[in-house]
């Protein structure tokens, strides 16, 4: 017969926080397996690092309010923040080197039919 245990609001919290810090924890290495198949030298200017920046702060926010949102009475420890800011600095890298390379590409292919589209190079 399986036996009750009855845990006070404290220790629920704390399983909460470490639930939470092991999914964290497995998303980011998960990214970090991810760019390391994906590395490529990828130009990241003073501007792009800017839209970077902003990128990765409205992700930050949503994943915070997320969490917020589905946990109401949990508190977000440092740890987790940092796992939180980090995982959105990786997830806006990742949509701009996305992004870039889509626009690689859409310039390849328009030089292979030997003109440019009209938004590139102006």
């Amino acid at each position: 017969m399986p036996q009750q245990i009855s845990l006070s609001p404290q220790q629920i919290h704390h399983l909460q926080q470490q639930q939470i810090l092991r999914q964290a924890h497995a998303q980011q290495i998960a990214a970090q397996q991810t760019n390391q198949y994906h590395h490529q030298q990828e130009v990241i200017t003073p501007a792009a690092q800017n839209e970077i920046m902003a990128y990765a702060q409205r992700y930050y926010q949503v994943q915070k309010n997320s969490i917020a949102s589905q946990n109401p009475n949990v508190i977000i420890s440092e740890e987790l923040d940092k796992q939180l800011r980090a995982r959105a600095q990786n997830a806006a890298r990742q949509h701009y080197i996305q992004a870039l390379r889509r626009q690689q590409f859409v310039v390849a292919q328009a030089a292979q039919q030997g003109g440019m589209p009209p938004h590139v190079g102006m």
